[in-house]
């Protein structure tokens, strides 16, 4: 059983940047999570209701508290010396669906500390995870973070919170949900960074640069497989060979990317008669995992001929960007508007 690449984002506006709260909860009428909130009694283990807690290694321990994001509660998983998670009830999924998943997350944390965010699909004795969404260590606001995933075949699906090392991880407001009108781009497949030729490039892949030097590394990390581009003088850009060559309501892409040195970016680019015309650009990466989301300008893409996905890293000295994550989706049709109440 293969899982997809996730895709990963917090929602306010047009560009989607990770860091920025104030964003509402959309309904969750339609939540597969049974206690999404952290509202309901405790049960006997001292978790609320839907929730269970396991210990890798190491001392970590739950509690609800009334420091929250809304409501009353929120679910604390705290601790040092090894790892421990925390995940939601299992919901079955059907095959292909692929299905947004959310949570409003509060972090501290001491040096090397690192929580993640995955979805976990069951079915028998078997267990995949998509790959883990890293969470801002520097910040201790509240995150409204976003993926999407898709499970290859019929199973039970829950979101998982992960923290490795010394810190805390508040979490509230949890919600996964499908999205019918969501599909995969074919942009790109699953692990792609893990298919690479004998340079050690991916494979579906084009890399250009205009520098002194450039050069890419495709390595492992946290369980991840990481992108590194680095070189001097000039830029180095990573572009999916194939193309978008109709006009979905909406692209989106994603990707958690961080900058070591120079200007890092992901965006969709737009061709028209064999040129590229212009693009979309994500907010530039810090030197922390930043998730980042490029939506698709609508006057572009009813001008262009097709539409391409790119990491990118410039700067007239050094530069070394990093990324992982990456996926695009295309929205097929608009969702529909809410019907006015009565």
């Amino acid at each position: 059983m293969s899982v997809s690449k996730v895709v990963v984002g917090l929602v306010c506006g047009s560009v989607v940047l990770y860091g920025i709260v104030g964003c509402q909860p959309k309904s969750i009428s339609d939540n597969l999570v049974t206690n999404p909130g952290i509202e309901e009694t405790l049960d006997q283990s001292g978790m609320p209701r839907g929730w269970s807690f396991s210990v890798d290694s190491g001392n970590y321990k739950h509690e609800k508290v009334e420091s929250c994001q809304s409501g009353k509660y929120a679910l604390v998983v705290a601790g040092s010396g090894g790892a421990a998670e925390v995940q939601t009830n299992p919901a079955p999924v059907k095959e292909g669906v692929i299905l947004e998943c959310e949570a409003w997350l509060q972090t501290k944390l001491v040096k090397d500390a690192a929580p993640t965010l995955f979805a976990k699909f069951t079915k028998g004795d078997k267990v995949e995870r998509s790959a883990p969404i890293r969470i801002n260590p520097k910040s201790e606001d509240w995150q409204r973070i976003r993926f999407y995933c898709t499970a290859a075949e019929d199973s039970a699906a829950s979101l998982v919170i992960r923290l490795s090392g010394e810190g805390l991880v508040r979490l509230d407001d949890v919600s996964i949900k499908p999205a019918p009108h969501l599909v995969s781009s074919g942009l790109t497949t699953a692990h792609t960074f893990e298919d690479v030729n004998a340079k050690g490039e991916p494979n579906e892949w084009t890399h250009v640069f205009r520098a002194k030097s450039g050069s890419i590394k495709v390595d492992k990390e946290a369980g991840s497989t990481i992108l590194r581009m680095e070189g001097n003088g000039g830029w180095s850009v990573l572009c999916t060979k194939r193309a978008i060559t109709d006009k979905p309501a909406k692209i989106i892409f994603q990707a958690a990317c961080r900058s070591k040195a120079g200007a890092v970016s992901i965006k969709l680019d737009y061709i028209k008669n064999n040129n590229c015309f212009a693009s979309t650009v994500s907010p530039k990466a810090t030197s922390e995992w930043t998730f980042v989301t490029v939506e698709s300008d609508p006057e572009k893409v009813a001008e262009s001929e097709a539409i391409r996905a790119t990491l990118s890293v410039a700067s007239e000295g050094d530069f070394l960007g990093e990324f992982d994550s990456v996926e695009v989706f295309v929205l097929e049709e608009a969702t529909p508007a809410a019907k006015p109440k009565e």
